[in-house]
């Protein structure tokens, strides 16, 4: 054994004692496994849990900032931080292969909720250098009721039931309609009609879109017993901020009519259309559409005197929340069609107020 010197004995003591420390302090990170809400798994290491917040890492996405509310974390145990990105799954590594583009230094930003499309990921970057998961997207809207009774001199009763549910992704706009009209006057029956649409709208730029909007309608009173339209429009987004939108578009339709009594016919109409929403606050909001088409043939249809056919469609809504679920809704609605039979039904003219549950 070589002889060491005083001094060359303390430093060695000194040394030992500061290395003992740090490895004593140096705490092993707990390998764990995110599961996401949309199905997705992550393996690698919880950094840090606070905040209803969860600091992770992962060996392919690096650094990520998670909230609670759209994983589950599932604990395995301590292990060092190069053990854990040994053990990132195969999934993880393909997702990567995929399009997930990793380089030294630099955010990784992947799309790990399955409804947010490819190249259109909104996650944002936390202060901490990680990523900010977004919500996964999914469906809202709005169920309304309204019921109306009148006895005395005259005898009226009047319901509505109204279904109106959206979807929004980065480039995507789907809305779904329905609605379901029925009252009598004096015991006969003044309205009996189903209506629904559904509506897709695609961002093509900034300020241009497509949209196509399929419709049903059956109408007793009217004497249309199947109704069908599809419309294909190109639109121009004529300005959008924080309280106000407003759109405009000109587009094609073709319409197939089956009216009681007579054969079925089908014709195309020219369409231009526009929408308004304006946010008051955080609790009132009010909407307005407007949709006019024409065709120059009207006698395909079989059921106007007119040479030509020509259809009006207005709505507006005003509508304020009570609680976050519930809200009061005030509608005016006018309809005209100029090629229905029935003289006393071409005009159609309401004014509805109604109690919406939001789902």
């Amino acid at each position: 054994m070589s002889h060491c010197s005083p001094a060359c004995f303390v430093r060695f003591v000194l040394s030992s004692v500061v290395a003992l420390v740090l490895a004593g302090s140096a705490e092993p990170l707990a390998a764990a496994e995110l599961r996401l809400s949309n199905g997705d798994r992550l393996t690698g290491t919880l950094i840090e849990r606070s905040e209803g917040k969860l600091h992770f890492r992962s060996a392919v996405l690096g650094d990520l900032v998670i909230d609670e509310s759209v994983a589950t974390l599932v604990e395995e145990g301590p292990q060092s931080v190069a053990a854990s990105e040994s053990e990132a799954s195969a999934a993880e590594l393909a997702q990567a292969q995929a399009g997930v583009e990793i380089e030294a230094g630099a955010e990784a930003v992947a799309p790990l909720v399955a409804d947010v499309e490819a190249g259109e990921s909104d996650g944002t970057a936390d202060s901490s250098g990680g990523v900010q998961v977004p919500p996964r997207v999914t469906w809202s809207g709005q169920i309304e009721l309204a019921l109306f009774s009148q006895t005395g001199r005259s005898k009226n009763q009047n319901s509505s039931v109204r279904l109106e549910a959206s979807r929004v992704t980065k480039r995507n706009n789907y809305r779904l309609r329905s609605r379901y009209l029925y009252g009598k006057n004096a015991d006969q029956v003044a309205n009996d009609r189903i209506n629904a649409d559904l509506r897709w709208r695609r961002e093509l730029g900034p300020r241009f879109f497509t949209q196509s909007l399929t419709s049903y309608l059956r109408d007793r009173v009217a004497q249309i017993a199947f109704n069908a339209e599809q419309n294909v429009s190109l639109g121009y987004q004529v300005f959008k901020d924080e309280r106000h939108e407003l759109n405009a578009g000109v587009g094609i339709t073709g319409l197939y009519r089956d009216v009681t009594g007579l054969s079925q016919s089908s014709l195309y109409l020219g369409e231009v259309f526009q929408d308004y929403g304006y946010k008051l606050n955080h609790r009132f909001t009010i909407s307005e559409g407007l949709n006019v088409l024409y065709s120059t043939d009207g006698r395909v249809v079989g059921t106007s005197v007119d040479n030509s056919h020509y259809k009006v469609r207005f709505n507006s809504a005003l509508q304020g929340k009570m609680t976050e679920r519930i809200a009061l809704v005030l509608r005016f609605e006018y309809e005209y069609d100029n090629s229905i039979l029935v003289k006393e039904a071409r005009t159609d003219q309401r004014i509805t107020t109604s109690v919406g549950y939001a789902f």
